[in-house]
């Protein structure tokens, strides 16, 4: 029997991998964090997300959550970053670290972060299968779970293979939905399949679903009909991504990587204030959005920094934005001139194609290539 199913989980979860900046000290915003936390909670909120590379992250919601609410009245989740453990002394490190910047004695959902690929051959060397039995055996771990990134096929394997694990995150938002690449619709179909429930992660895809390129947005906001009580509300751009994987069978919650109260609050507004699930009209102007969205070149970079492990130091992400906003905005000098500010030992001109970055992309991005190539454009004159 899944007990992870018969926790009252609420329908928006709190995502720590962006927390706002500032304080003046160059880290989060931790007061602004807990008038954050505080209003999430008072709408109901009450499943908060973190990861051990989430760089900072545990150490804030220690600060601003565990802190200062009482433990049993919300549900925490960590996770272990398959990319990290080198041996099979990692993972007790690793565990025990988390338990500590995090300031509590047990999680009450703890993953595997991001399998796919490449890690699953690390799953068996290092006996990942049978630590997680033993942690939820213990109560460390009251719930055990996974992060997925890779084909649908390969997670029917996993789920076919391995019984242990409660629940799957996976990316879901309405552009990976009708991709060719990335087929959320399969993946979410092999899930359901297994009966496995389901928390969703990157429903505005990094952020690019809540501000569309050209005149995407306004097909949003020509339609009234998003928020739930047509002709009252116009609802956000933000709003239809995370109302789109909300309203899909399966799905115990949607978690958003907040940083800022406006966030906060569209989210509320959008799941926990009177949520109904899209309409078939709805659906309709989510799939325009998606064909009109094709015609934008941009890489599938969702700035979760994990290609942060460069030895050379090259700000990826950074330089990935800037090329996707120049293939949504065609506006060439501007993207030169953004790159161009980027330190000569940190831009495209540093990477050695070394391939670090390669195997921790989620996105199955071949990272180098795009970094060339990005270089080159930028560097050539136009």
């Amino acid at each position: 029997m899944n007990k992870f199913t018969d926790l009252n989980i609420s329908r928006l979860g709190f995502g720590g991998m962006r927390f706002p900046y500032g304080g003046g000290k160059g880290g989060f915003d931790i007061e602004l964090i807990k008038q954050m936390v505080d209003r999430y909670i008072e709408a109901g909120g009450n499943y908060f997300d973190t990861a051990f590379i989430y760089d900072g992250s545990e150490e804030a919601f220690k600060k601003a959550l565990i802190g200062r609410h009482p433990r049993d009245s919300f549900y925490f989740a960590d996770k272990l970053s398959m990319w990290c453990v080198k041996d099979k002394n990692d993972k007790d490190r690793f565990f025990n670290e988390q338990l500590e910047r995090t300031g509590t004695d047990y999680f009450d959902s703890y993953l595997l972060h991001s399998i796919g690929g490449w890690s699953m051959k690390q799953i068996e060397e290092f006996d990942m299968l049978d630590y997680f039995r033993k942690l939820k055996e213990s109560g460390k771990a009251r719930h055990i779970g996974f992060s997925f990134h890779d084909s649908a096929e390969a997670l029917d394997k996993f789920l076919t293979e391995v019984g242990i694990f409660e629940f799957a995150q996976l990316q879901i938002n309405y552009l990976d939905w009708y991709s060719e690449k990335f087929r959320a619709d399969r993946l979410h179909e092999v899930a359901v399949k297994h009966n496995i429930p389901i928390i969703v992660m990157e429903p505005v895809r990094g952020g690019y679903l809540s501000n569309l390129p050209g005149g995407l947005n306004g097909i949003f906001n020509g339609s009234h009909t998003g928020s739930g009580q047509p002709g009252t509300v116009v609802p956000t751009v933000s709003s239809w991504a995370i109302r789109f994987a909300a309203s899909l069978p399966g799905v115990v919650t949607v978690l958003s990587g907040m940083s800022s109260m406006e966030q906060i609050d569209d989210n509320i507004n959008s799941l926990m204030a009177d949520f109904r699930p899209l309409s078939e009209t709805e659906h309709c102007v989510i799939r325009e959005v998606v064909e009109s969205f094709k015609k934008y070149s941009t890489v599938p970079c969702t700035a979760c920094n994990y290609c942060n492990i460069c030895p050379n130091g090259v700000l990826i992400p950074e330089i990935l934005k800037i090329s996707n906003d120049h293939m949504i905005n065609g506006d060439i000098w501007g993207m030169k001139g953004a790159y161009k500010k980027i330190d000569a030992d940190k831009n495209a001109a540093a990477c050695t194609e070394c391939g670090a970055c390669v195997p921790v992309c989620p996105q199955g991005i071949d990272i180098p290539a795009k970094i060339r190539e990005i270089g080159a454009n930028f560097d050539k004159d136009v």
